[in-house]
């Protein structure tokens, strides 16, 4: 069993491959079919409810082993840990998925040790448990307490109706369990023969399984001879009917996750009297919570509590539960499941990096450079991101994966955030690209979809079909108010300016860079310029390769898509250096600025003369900018 965890926490860094004819969910739950109706069942239909997701149930006849393949899904939430822990021991691929939990209690009959349990939830997104005392008895055994999460049940507070008390009963709801002492029951109905209670629980046509059924309690014939004792079989939609003539709700379990009944008859208004287990001291506070009984408590104190409880007609019990209806909880379970991206956090893609969670269709399985695109269209999702206000840097690092390549060779690649178009007909090879963009954090539709799409039929230079695929190797959005730098702007060496580099750029020198792509840019946010609002003119100051290239126009400018109109003077900085002054007077003090420098024959210095060893590419060496 040890080996087979170990596997969990190794494919936990692999994803399973994501096909564009594949239907992927965004969750599947696994119910077991025995709940189908009842509150694990229901559990997940809420949570599924509260979603805007693309999700699937996946019923199992049995906890220790699923009847049917789980299909492909982003996220797998088990409702019960026996059969998530079979489940992921049989499937260990499912574990490179998010994969949530519901613990309500432990189970010794389920054939996992506490160690086993405890090494498996490590290897989970997140346990969500409906109570804090199993979140501790969690941590206890060694379960990371960051994975764990309380989750209170609920109820549907427009179902659940407020009522009077005053002349009511003393309800018992649920199925048949012998952890909810029914010996106890008995003895407590029959010391109090003035009481009436009622028993609503399912009948055989409301559950899968028959041995949750009252009838199979031994002592259930001599409950049902109690004069004060009143049993009915109802369907949960005629529940509320029932809990109206209810003025106590009573609960005698020795184990419960929940349960929820308490949580159905506070918001009935009725005073629940239960035992100290499961959520109790979570749900019962104020002046319920004098209500809670030891779970060996005497017959005696139980009857005690009940008079009490009859006694208290004013106490208002719906006004301590509102805040516990379904719609919190399966918001609060889905916020939780929902894959969270921090702006300014980096997604690699490379195998074990955390960019696996993020590959939404048309991927490989992550390799040790990033990861494979299947065909000309594959798309990343961030569900959630947080800290998104104002404008965003968003960047990029790509490249073509194939046989044969050189830089000659290159396919066009557009790149979509939602709908818009963000880069279109970039010229993609295989050498790794940083593409760079300043997006309006505000302005963002969240789930963030990004869409890669490659050319389908590029050739290189003698006519022959290039085969490649887009390689995508990290990403990151970042926030430009941590762009503050004076002007001018140096690009030298380990200056913080060469992060607002985008495109193929060399690596930076000691007064400048050099571009290495026939496009390359850089990125002005508001942040950098704002100490220039009413600047007229942007001086670049660098150079081409060689001056015959400069006076033919082999290096143009563009500023915001446009090509402004500039003059060429000598620079003070370095002889070999030029100031271009150009006019951009007509952006009206844009608050943020894109320079792009096109360069279409790029050349090395041994071509220009042979007595050099550099062969780099080399296209527009940019050593400051400044606005005027």
């Amino acid at each position: 069993m040890k080996d087979a965890i170990a596997r969990l926490h190794r494919n936990k860094k692999v994803a399973r491959p994501l096909d564009t004819k594949t239907v992927v969910y965004d969750t599947v739950f696994v119910v077991n079919a025995n709940s189908k109706g009842w509150i694990l069942d229901k559990i997940c239909k809420i949570i599924m409810e509260a979603s805007d997701k693309n999700c699937y149930i996946l019923y199992t006849e049995r906890n220790d082993q699923l009847t049917f393949t789980p299909p492909p899904a982003h996220e797998y939430f088990f409702s019960h840990y026996s059969v998530a822990f079979w489940s992921l021991i049989k499937y260990p691929e499912l574990s490179s998925s998010r994969v949530g939990v519901w613990f309500t209690h432990f189970d010794n009959g389920k054939g996992i040790s506490v160690k086993d349990l405890s090494a498996f939830f490590n290897t989970c997104y997140k346990i969500f448990t409906p109570n804090s005392r199993d979140k501790s008895a969690l941590e206890a055994i060694g379960v990371d307490k960051e994975k764990l999460r309380v989750i209170l049940g609920g109820a549907d507070n427009n179902f659940f109706r407020p009522h009077k008390r005053g002349k009511g009963k003393v309800g018992i709801v649920g199925a048949y369990y012998p952890r909810k002492q029914p010996s106890k029951l008995y003895d407590v109905v029959a010391s109090m023969p003035n009481t009436h209670f009622l028993l609503v629980a399912p009948g055989p046509n409301d559950v899968s399984n028959p041995g949750i059924l009252w009838r199979n309690w031994t002592g259930f014939n001599a409950l049902k001879r109690l004069e004060n004792f009143t049993y009915i079989e109802s369907a949960y939609e005629h529940f509320p009917d029932y809990y109206d003539k209810m003025d106590i709700y009573l609960s005698l379990s020795e184990l419960e996750g929940g349960p929820i009944p308490i949580i159905e008859a506070m918001m009935s208004n009725a005073i629940p009297v239960a035992t100290d287990t499961g959520f109790a001291r979570d749900i019962m506070v104020g002046e319920t919570s004098k209500y809670i009984l030891d779970v060996d408590a005497p017959v005696s104190e139980i009857v005690e509590l009940i008079n009490e409880a009859k006694r208290n007609t004013k106490l208002n019990v719906r006004a301590l539960s509102e805040h516990l209806g379904w719609d919190n909880f399966g918001r609060k379970i889905n916020e939780e499941m929902n894959l969270v991206y921090t702006v300014g956090e980096k997604i690699d893609f490379s195998e074990g990096g955390n960019g696996v969670f993020y590959l939404r269709e048309g991927w490989f399985s992550p390799e040790l450079r990033g990861v494979k695109a299947r065909g000309e269209t594959s798309v990343i999702n961030l569900p959630e991101i947080r800290q998104s206000n104002g404008p965003l840097l968003l960047s990029l690092s790509l490249w073509l994966a194939g046989d044969k390549l050189d830089i000659s060779k290159y396919k066009q690649l557009e790149v979509k955030v939602g709908h818009e178009t963000i880069f279109n007909s970039v010229e993609l090879s295989n050498v790794p690209l940083k593409l760079k963009k300043i997006i309006d954090g505000n302005k963002l539709t969240q789930p963030m979809t990004i869409e890669f799409i490659l050319c389908k039929d590029a050739k290189d230079l003698e006519g022959e079909a290039i085969n490649a695929n887009l390689k995508l190797g990290e990403f990151k959005l970042e926030s430009l108010d941590e762009f503050k730098e004076n002007f001018p702007l140096t690009f030298s060496s380990s200056n913080k300016e060469n992060e607002l580099l985008s495109g193929l750029w060399h690596i930076a020198e000691k007064s400048g860079v050099w571009s290495s792509g026939k496009r390359a840019s850089v990125l002005l946010p508001s942040s950098t310029i704002q100490s220039r609002v009413s600047y007229k003119n942007l001086i670049v100051t660098g150079r081409v390769l060689e001056v015959s290239q400069e006076e033919s126009g082999a290096c143009s400018f563009y500023v915001n898509g446009t090509k402004p109109e500039y003059e060429v003077r000598a620079s003070t900085q370095d002889p070999g250096l030029k100031d271009y002054i150009l006019d951009v007077s007509y952006l009206k003090g844009s608050s943020a600025l894109e320079i792009e420098f096109e360069t279409p024959q790029l050349m090395s210095p041994k071509e220009v003369d042979a007595k050099f060893t550099d062969e780099r590419k080399l296209g527009f060496y940019l050593s400051k900018i400044d606005l005027d």
